[in-house]
C-alpha cells in the first residue's frame, strides 16, 4: 500500500513540474500556433530563417521589465503588453499577460534570457490578429528553468503581390488581339 502512495504522489508532482500552468504560476497561455522554440538572438533575419513567409518587423519592446520593480504594462506607439508578474524571493518575474497592437500582426516573438518562441497568430482567413494574450511556458518547459520575459516583437506579414487569374490574362490577351486587329483594318 505504501509504494502504491509513494508512486501516485510522484505521478502528481511530476505532472505539477511538467506543466507550470498547472501549478497556478501563469494566468494567461499563449495566442497562435507555436511555430518553435530557439537558443540564441531573435534577430530579425532569425526569425525570417524558421518561417515560409515575408514578414517585416512592426514593432518590439525590449526594455523596461524591472525585476527589482514591478510594472504592470509596457508600451510602445504600435505594441501594448501587460505584464503579469510572479514573486520569487523579492525579484518581479514576468510570466505572462496580454498584448494589443494597432495593426493586425501575423507572428510575435518572446525571449527570455538566452531563448525565444515564435508564435504563427495568421489564422485560418490569413489577416493575423490585433490582440492576443502571452506566456513563457513553452521557453520554460525547453530551457527546463523557470525565465522572465525580456523583448516581445510583433511581426507583420508582407503584402503579397496579387497575381491575376487565368481568365483576366485571357481576356486582356484578347482585347490586345482586338486591338491589333483594328491596327490592322486601318492601315489596309
Amino acid at each position: 500500500m505504501s509504494q502504491r502512495y509513494f508512486f501516485v504522489l510522484n505521478a502528481f508532482i511530476l505532472l505539477i513540474s511538467a506543466f507550470p500552468t498547472w501549478a497556478g504560476l501563469y494566468t494567461h497561455l499563449n495566442s497562435g500556433n507555436l511555430v518553435g522554440v530557439y537558443v540564441g538572438n531573435d534577430s530579425e533575419t532569425a526569425v525570417k530563417d524558421k518561417i515560409d513567409e515575408c514578414v517585416k518587423l512592426y514593432g518590439k519592446i525590449d526594455e523596461g521589465f524591472d525585476e527589482d520593480q514591478y510594472v504592470s504594462s509596457l508600451s510602445i506607439d504600435e505594441i501594448t503588453l501587460t505584464l503579469d508578474r510572479y514573486d520569487m524571493d523579492g525579484e518581479f518575474k514576468y510570466l505572462s499577460g496580454t498584448w494589443t497592437t494597432t495593426e493586425n500582426i501575423c507572428f510575435y516573438v518572446l525571449k527570455a534570457s538566452d531563448w525565444w518562441a515564435l508564435y504563427d497568430v495568421m489564422g485560418d482567413d490569413g489577416l493575423g490578429a490585433s490582440s492576443g494574450t502571452w506566456c513563457v511556458d513553452d521557453i520554460a518547459n525547453e530551457a527546463t528553468r523557470l525565465h522572465s520575459l525580456s523583448h516581445f516583437s510583433a511581426y507583420q506579414c508582407c503584402d503579397k503581390p496579387t497575381v491575376p487569374a487565368p481568365a483576366a490574362i485571357g481576356l486582356v490577351m484578347m482585347g490586345l488581339g482586338g486591338v491589333g486587329a483594328m491596327k490592322g483594318r486601318r492601315h489596309s
